[in-house]
């Protein structure tokens, strides 16, 4: 029907402008004039996607409940109820070659098809829903896959259930493979359909390829989901094109200027779901920028609240808004060698926690929690013990990354063992390692982290007397902290060097 298919067209357009009321208008004429069920399907889905864009959760959640249960489809269970199906799926495709995979048969049914697609869509909003039944839809989503084969989907379908299963903390080699399956079918189906499997790379692919690969794969999912309307996707990864910016060590005032322009994009558009985690990271850029006393302000760069308000807004209920707080201020900690801060941080007590998923912005805090850990074990009598404890931890949760892909994990592993050597007196171990943290920072192109492994090496030289050669290790640390755009963390040490060398800069 003719008329059938421009009123669906009609209300594709008018969820790329997020128009909701034009949705619901269009998807009646519809359903007036649909003569089967096939009919209908593309009009549900128009709506649903309506209700995803209008960050409608609630409602979100009903319809799709509603539309699944109507479709005879099976209940989402928590991934503790569906944990061996999960594990009976992933060795069916384990045993599996790759090219098997890739060959399957094309998926032609158009309630399966239309399936596929709401699970999809699905599993990007149900992280802010209820993550716990993440698992369920892409398993789900996966049977429907391995029982009837491919779509224009089955990319994200492979990487949402790699995903799934590094939630469960299973088989990271498999999670790894079936991401670069993925990305194979990507090439070869040319889909404009998965703006976000770039994305989805974020939280698995660091441990298989350069941070800098990644960021530049997540730019990727920007642009798809801009070039296919796709509103939700193309501000999620907006957000992520900014974290990895400053994971990095993109020179600071380029990341903040794009975090500016992800926010006024964010207000525009009334893609609000990501508002408060990218607030609270552009608070972040600024403080680094601008110092500490920065996140005090009413308001940012006139785009965003202060952090205490934006915070205040979220409420401490919301678990990631509270978690990346936390991140946040274990690297302020010790960036700004704020002791009092240092040792009172909650995130100390999400370092085990295996229900936290870990990526590249997390890691970041990992590598600085271990640094914080073992410079509060030289400066506490009474819990050395503890921080010791805390910073092996670390450390070895660092080499174990380290070996899976030591150009991300190399260099900060290195300086936490300079750190680990310092702490137990083995002066020249440590004296090597800090140089060859030093230089695997650089080789790897993370400016930043060159300059926290200068500056420690050069407290490590002031302890013992070696001052000349701390004032060059603390020189190398500003010009690397300038040139990362730190200008605050460079002041900070600028002033920390002028009071300790007045004699020898005269």
């Amino acid at each position: 029907d003719t008329s059938i298919e421009l009123y669906e067209a009609a209300a594709q357009a008018a969820v790329v402008v997020n128009n909701l009321e034009a949705v619901t208008s269009y998807c009646t004429v519809i359903n007036s004039r649909a003569k089967c069920l096939e009919d209908k399907l593309s009009c549900m889905y128009v709506k649903f996607k309506a209700l995803i864009h209008g960050e409608s959760h609630s409602e979100t959640m009903e319809y799709f409940l509603e539309v699944m249960k109507d479709l005879g489809e099976p209940a989402l269970l928590p991934v503790n109820e569906i944990y061996g199906d999960m594990m009976a799926m992933n060795s069916v495709i384990k045993g599996l070659a790759d090219e098997t995979i890739l060959s399957l048969s094309t998926m032609t049914r158009k309630k399966t098809i239309f399936l596929v697609k709401m699970y999809c869509d699905f599993y990007q909003a149900i992280v802010l829903i209820d993550p716990s039944l993440v698992p369920a839809i892409a398993l789900r989503n996966m049977q429907l896959t391995v029982q009837e084969g491919l779509c224009s989907r089955s990319p994200l379908v492979f990487a949402h259930y790699a995903q799934s299963l590094s939630f469960t903390g299973n088989d990271i080699d498999e999670c790894i493979r079936l991401c670069r399956l993925s990305k194979i079918l990507l090439e070869r189906m040319g889909s404009s359909e998965c703006g976000t499997l770039f994305s989805v790379f974020f939280y698995i692919m660091w441990l298989a390829q350069p941070l800098q690969a990644i960021a530049e794969e997540v730019k990727l999912s920007k642009e798809m989901g801009e070039r296919s309307g796709d509103l939700y996707a193309a501000a999620g990864s907006y957000c992520l094109v900014c974290i990895m910016g400053y994971v990095t060590g993109e020179p600071l005032a380029d990341v903040r200027r794009k975090s500016v322009d992800c926010i006024v994009q964010m207000k525009d558009k009334n893609m609000m779901a990501f508002f408060g985690i990218q607030s609270l990271f552009h608070s972040q850029l600024a403080v680094l920028m601008d110092g500490p006393q920065i996140a005090e302000a009413e308001s940012l760069d006139n785009v965003i609240f202060g952090e205490k308000k934006t915070l205040a807004a979220a409420g401490t209920d919301n678990l990631d808004m509270v978690a990346s707080y936390e991140t946040n201020q274990m690297v302020r900690a010790v960036l700004f060698r704020k002791l009092d801060i240092l040792s009172s941080s909650r995130f100390f007590e999400t370092i085990s926690d295996p229900t936290i998923p870990n990526d590249p912005w997390r890691n970041t805090a990992f590598f600085f929690a271990g640094l914080g850990s073992f410079y509060l074990a030289r400066v506490s009598d009474e819990e050395e013990k503890k921080w010791m404890a805390i910073g092996n931890t670390i450390l070895e949760k660092m080499g174990s990354w380290n070996k899976r892909i030591s150009w991300n994990f190399q260099n900060k592993m290195l300086l936490l063992k300079a750190e680990k050597m310092y702490c137990l007196g083995e002066v020249e171990s440590a004296a090597l390692l800090y140089k060859e943290s030093i230089k695997s920072a650089y080789d790897h192109k993370f400016i930043h982290e060159e300059g926290i492994s200068h500056e420690l090496c050069g407290h490590f030289y002031l302890e013992r007397g070696l001052r000349s050669e701390a004032l060059g290790s603390f020189n190398s640390s500003v010009e690397c902290y300038m040139n990362w755009g730190a200008l605050a963390v460079a002041r900070r040490l600028q002033d920390f060097v002028q009071s300790t060398f007045s004699l020898e800069s005269q």
